[in-house]
Parts: C-alpha cells; sequence; structure tokens
C-alpha cells in the first residue's frame, strides 16, 4: 500500500517532512526526511527528554497579521511547540507538545505520552489529556475517555500501570461515549474540555 505522511505547520507553509510507499511502512510512526527546502534544529528545554523541533524555510511567514509577537527568532528560526527527534537516517519523530506539558509537583509529564497509553488500552476509542490545577502539586492530570463499555478510572489506572510513571497517571476522569469535540480543522477541541473542567470544579 502507498501510504504517504508528513509534518508541517500553516505557519511553516505547509509540508516539512514527508515519506511514502515502502519508507512509511518500515518506519510506522515517522513523519520522514526534511523537504529539501527546510533546515531542522532543535532547542533543548529543561526536564524534558527530547527537544523543541525548530523549522527554518523560505516558505514560512514572517509573522502574524496584527500582532507584533512572533514564534520565529531573530535568526528566522519557526519555534513549533511540538517535541521531537531525529533517527540516525534523518527521519523527524514527532513527540508531543512542549507547550501543553503539565508540571505536576515539579514532575513534567506530557499529555501525547499519556493519550498514547490509553489509546492502546482496549475498550478506549479516543482521549484527550490536560492539566488541571491542584492546590498543593500546582497541576494534576486530567483525561476525558471515549470507551466502548462500561470502564471505571480504577480499571484504566490499573491498565496504565505497565506503561506509565504512577506521576503521570490521570487523577481525574470524565469517561464517556459520546466523541470528543472537534475544531474546524478536525482536531479534538482540547480547549473546550479543558473549560468545561474547570466549569464542573
Amino acid at each position: 500500500p502507498r501510504i504517504p505522511t508528513g509534518y508541517g505547520l500553516t505557519e511553516n507553509g505547509g509540508q516539512a517532512t514527508a515519506s511514502a510507499g515502502s519508507e512509511s511502512i518500515e518506519r510506522l510512526g515517522s513523519t520522514g526526511k526534511p523537504l529539501p527546502c527546510v533546515e531542522i534544529s532543535f532547542l533543548s528545554h529543561p526536564g524534558l527528554q527530547d527537544a523543541e523541533i525548530l523549522l527554518r524555510s523560505p516558505t514560512q511567514m514572517s509573522g502574524y497579521f496584527g500582532l507584533t509577537e512572533s514564534p520565529i527568532d531573530r535568526d528566522g528560526w519557526l519555534h513549533t511547540g511540538d517535541l521531537g527527534r531525529l533517527d540516525q537516517e534523518g527521519n523527524l519523530w514527532v513527540t508531543g507538545r512542549c507547550k501543553d506539558m503539565i508540571i505536576r509537583g515539579g514532575e513534567n509529564i506530557a499529555p501525547a505520552a499519556v493519550e498514547r497509553a490509553l489509546i492502546a488500552v482496549p475498550g478506549v476509542i479516543e482521549a484527550a489529556v490536560f492539566g488541571v490545577p491542584h492546590a498543593v502539586l500546582g497541576e494534576e492530570v486530567m483525561a476525558v475517555v471515549v470507551v466502548t463499555g462500561d470502564m471505571t478510572p480504577e480499571q484504566l489506572r490499573d491498565a496504565l500501570r505497565l506503561t506509565l510513571a504512577s506521576f503521570a497517571a490521570p487523577t481525574r476522569w470524565r469517561i464517556q461515549r459520546e466523541p470528543l469535540p472537534t475544531n474546524s480543522a478536525g482536531k479534538i477541541d482540547k480547549a473546550s474540555l479543558v473549560a468545561l473542567a474547570r466549569l464542573s470544579e
């Protein structure tokens, strides 16, 4: 099968990396190699295993219309907010988001990693993970999970014990059968889930 994959941002002018055919099959999860006109660099952040992906290309924007703040630094690097790494063959792997990072009692938790662990649990269809305020820890981990049958938070926590560190496991839950809300781009509307969670406190 011909399965293309890639990575890019609107701010970058679209595509930044790509692979197709056997390359995609052999490296499932990779977004492929940078396009000829794209440079990739990385910016380390304290406490994070992977670094932030920086992009530079002639197709990227010069800035946001009407705004003085820009994710592009003085050297022309676009700070994507995504975490990732290059493998030995030069393929880019996107591993999470540094801007969405949850800091619970001094521990950095990547929501994407928790979501991947939840999706791997049989019976879980969708999952959205984010931080909510906690009086002592600063933040705690909340998960909104769409399931097919009857599942309890205790069952989900037990299923995560072999794949997640104890501090990364959600302590706040909402389990439902209705699909998660999406935005106009078809992505999970996490902002509305966060707002709903804070209204229910």
